[in-house]
């Protein structure tokens, strides 16, 4: 990662290309605008996660969903999400 790339907090760097990956198949770059990850998403969530106040249950659902996303996706296509 370059001297401008966000630090993770919270996410492994697993967790970090999924989420990557995950955000942009939700708001993919087109014609007129950037990706999810352009706008920064992936680090927002890392910040929010990282928080005090963040709910530890919270956490352990995104971690959870996180690792089921892969999960289903080797048992559907034989391949991780990311």
């Amino acid at each position: 990662p370059g001297a401008s790339a966000p630090q993770r907090k919270f996410f492994t760097a697993r967790e970090w290309r999924t989420v990557g990956v995950l955000a942009d198949d939700v708001i993919p770059r087109d014609e007129r605008s950037g990706s999810a990850t352009d706008a920064g998403v992936p680090a927002y969530i890392d910040f929010q996660m990282s928080v005090p106040e963040t709910d530890e249950n919270a956490r352990t659902a995104l971690r959870g969903g996180l690792r089921w996303m892969d999960a289903e996706s080797r048992r559907r296509f034989g391949v991780d999400y990311h």
